[in-house]
């Protein structure tokens, strides 16, 4: 029978430090005080703690998440810094409203009454974007426009005049 031994190392390998400067430090603290949602808030916080040499599982069975999530916190602060820490547009297609088709879809909007097949056909005639009809109603009420469909019902009950029964 063959004997396995284990080899235990005397000291631990260091942890790595996630870098942070004091201005980064301090914005960070103050966004997981101040900031405006709750994922916000914990990234900010997972982000300190690792600052502070804490292991990734210790952090996942604080905040009761899992360890992957910690790790891509950290990957993605990373990458992309404090925009790491706000939602970001999800899954893998890119917007179909780019920031010069929205100041357009609101400069039409406002200047005239046009609904959103019109606004679609306009999209697809000045930009080439073909998007659905529920992606700009949801671009416009996003920008704050509100509207009502139109009643039939209010416009015969208009034109037509009451009429008395003999009683």
């Amino acid at each position: 029978m063959r004997r396995i031994t284990f080899f235990y190392p005397t000291t631990m390998p260091a942890l790595p430090v996630l870098p942070l400067d004091e201005s980064d430090r301090a914005e960070l603290i103050r966004l997981s005080w101040n900031g405006e949602r709750a994922r916000t808030r914990r990234r900010a916080l997972i982000l300190i703690d690792l600052n502070a040499v804490m292991r990734r599982q210790d952090i996942a069975l604080k905040y009761s998440i899992n360890r992957d999530t910690v790790a891509d916190t950290e990957k993605a602060w990373l990458e992309r810094g404090y925009l790491s820490l706000y939602r970001m547009h999800g899954g893998g297609v890119e917007r179909k409203l780019m920031l010069e088709a929205c100041a357009a879809i609101e400069n039409w909007a406002s200047t005239e009454a046009l609904n959103a097949s019109q606004i679609r056909a306009r999209l697809a005639e000045e930009f080439s974007i073909d998007a659905s009809q529920k992606i700009i109603v949801r671009a416009l009420k996003q920008m704050g426009f509100v509207w009502k469909r139109t009643r039939c019902w209010l416009k015969k009950s208009a034109a037509q005049p009451t009429s008395s029964k003999p009683q």
